[in-house]
């Protein structure tokens, strides 16, 4: 799944954030090229509890 985050600085600057203060691990866009500069990549192969967990986060990080 891949999220916009181009209104809270971009993919590389979200990725770090969430690694940092979450310890969530994510993929920013841009290793999928250029054009995936304001996204982050989510993979959610995890029980729906650690989902909506991880998710609620991500929220509470970025927002």
């Amino acid at each position: 799944m891949f999220l916009n985050v181009s209104e809270y600085g971009g993919g590389d600057v979200i990725v770090e954030k969430l690694l940092r203060k979450a310890y969530i691990a994510v993929t920013p866009g841009s290793a999928f090229g250029p054009m995936g500069a304001d996204f982050i990549r989510i993979s959610y192969a995890a029980s729906s509890k650690r989902i909506h967990d991880a998710l609620e986060r991500i929220g509470d990080t970025i927002v």
